[in-house]
């Protein structure tokens, strides 16, 4: 494999790695278990307040 196609590998493989290598946003701890929840999971649900990032986390999923 050529280092592109390793680097495209781990990308689809691990969205917190995503997130902070393409996006360039640092995840907070409930993030990247999120986002490693949608990744292993077929439904993941996430319950919390206002203003704490649910909206970013959804955004970089669907980037992902």
């Amino acid at each position: 494999m050529s280092d592109n196609s390793e680097l495209l590998q781990k990308l689809h493989d691990d969205p917190v790695l995503f997130a902070e290598t393409v996006l360039d946003v640092t995840p907070q701890p409930w993030q990247a278990n999120a986002l490693r929840a949608v990744r292993d999971n077929e439904r993941v649900a996430i319950k919390s307040g206002h203003g704490v990032g649910k909206t970013a986390f959804l955004s970089w999923t669907v980037l992902w």
